[in-house]
């Protein structure tokens, strides 16, 4: 992906509650100034759900496990604040409709 951290590393073999992981290196631009584009925080999206995707197309839909659990509320995360905080939604608009006040975007991650 264009814009998104670079792959540092990829292991397959399963360890803890993980199947396989990769790990990025992250953008130190972005990190220290807490900026992200929309086009990252979708690409972060897009790499999250890669795990689930990979299970549905090696095991088939009924075969999934519970390994993605993590990644699903890391996206549910990200694609909340777009759309509640940060007013990257084109449906709702620039506007913040949450009830919390804005989280820091490293918090998250």
């Amino acid at each position: 992906m264009k814009e998104y951290d670079l792959v540092n590393k990829i292991s397959i073999v399963p360890r803890g509650g993980a199947g396989g992981v990769t790990i990025f290196t992250p953008n130190e631009e972005m990190m220290e100034s807490g900026m992200y584009t929309k086009e990252y925080l979708l690409n972060r999206i897009c790499v999250g759900m890669g795990g689930r995707i990979a299970e549905e197309i090696i095991n088939g839909k009924s075969k999934v496990t519970t390994g993605a659990s993590n990644d699903f509320q890391q996206v549910t995360n990200t694609a909340r604040m777009m759309v509640e905080q940060m007013g990257m939604s084109d449906v709702i608009g620039p506007r913040n409709i949450s009830a919390q006040p804005p989280q820091n975007m490293m918090q998250m991650m």
